[in-house]
């Protein structure tokens, strides 16, 4: 159960365990863990913004060099848009969780149990989308298992008929 009492510089948030004990050290714990998780979230966006501002300007002061640093830019705008859209998913669900806000247990689940791994699954997608260098070892790749597959097909073919 949660009971809020008024304080002078707000509200605190008392979490009461099943036998009735108020239990603040579970309190702040939550707390604390909300705000370094937010606080870890504004470093990375942070980071990210920087990063593709200094990438558009090198691709305006090096010529040679601006469809390279121009792919590159748009490859970090579009991890970085995945990667807050999953997270302040997150972060919202778990700000709810710790001031025991009601939300839909879909989307408690959601949030909590697939926004993080759906960041990191999309991250190669994203970067074999984006780089022909990857795609290309990839293809040659699928071709070689695929192709040793058949050679493997043919040979036990081959036992099994003289069986």
């Amino acid at each position: 159960a949660v009971v809020s009492t008024q304080s002078r510089s707000g509200y605190f948030f008392l979490f009461w365990t099943d036998n009735g004990k108020f239990d603040i050290a579970m309190s702040a714990m939550n707390i604390v863990e909300l705000i370094v998780l937010t606080m870890i979230f504004v470093l990375v966006v942070c980071s990210n913004t920087f990063s593709v501002a200094r990438l558009k300007i090198v691709v305006r002061s090096q010529e040679n060099m601006a469809g390279i640093n121009k792919r590159a830019t748009i490859t970090v705008f579009i991890l970085s848009v995945l990667f807050c859209s999953f997270n302040v998913t997150f972060i919202a669900t778990y700000f709810c969780f710790v001031f025991m806000i009601q939300i839909p247990p879909p989307v408690f689940w959601i949030a909590m149990w697939l926004a993080l791994p759906l960041n990191s699954a999309c991250n190669p997608l994203v970067y074999i989308w984006r780089k022909e260098h990857m795609r290309q070892y990839l293809r040659r790749e699928w071709h070689r298992v695929t192709n040793r597959r058949s050679e493997t097909h043919t040979a036990l073919t081959r036992v099994l008929s003289v069986v």
